[in-house]
């Protein structure tokens, strides 16, 4: 599952619980029950969010960018229709090795800074939450963005 995370925005919220239990498990008190209970409870959310992502017919990228949105500002069933207009307005610019031609770059940067600040003003999320928010969800198109 820890390789997978870079692959998969379902994985990667689920990599520090997965580290959590490495380290019970490397403790020398095991408590085997809680680790079983843990590593079971992780795998239940690891299919309850692939479920969800499936259900929203959501990308990796759509669904990435969702999450982490979700982290910032809690559910809010507004969230999922802002993800797919990003989206679509994303989608002309991101292509193969996007990432690599500066305009391209530049138009997404632009269209993730400008999505970023109207949540700020919409969700209200502190002005200070504006570039780390920002950094947040540009990570999450460079990583799933194709």
């Amino acid at each position: 599952m820890l390789v997978e995370k870079g692959r998969n925005p379902v994985y990667e919220s689920l990599a520090e619980k997965v580290g959590r239990i490495l380290e019970m498990w490397k403790d020398k008190n095991r408590d085997y029950e809680s680790i079983y209970i843990e590593g079971a409870r992780i795998i239940s959310e690891k299919e309850k969010l692939s479920k969800r992502q499936k259900d929203l017919r959501f990308s990796e990228m759509e669904y990435s960018i969702l999450l982490d949105m979700e982290k910032k500002i809690g559910e809010d069933s507004a969230i999922i229709g802002d993800v797919s207009e990003l989206s679509g307005k994303l989608r002309e610019h991101i292509f193969e090795n996007w990432a690599l031609q500066p305009t391209a770059e530049k138009k997404v940067e632009n269209e993730v800074r400008r999505f970023a600040r109207r949540c700020v003003k919409k969700y209200g999320v502190p002005v200070k939450e504006l570039d780390p928010l920002y950094y947040v969800l540009l990570e999450d198109v460079e990583n799933y963005g194709t």
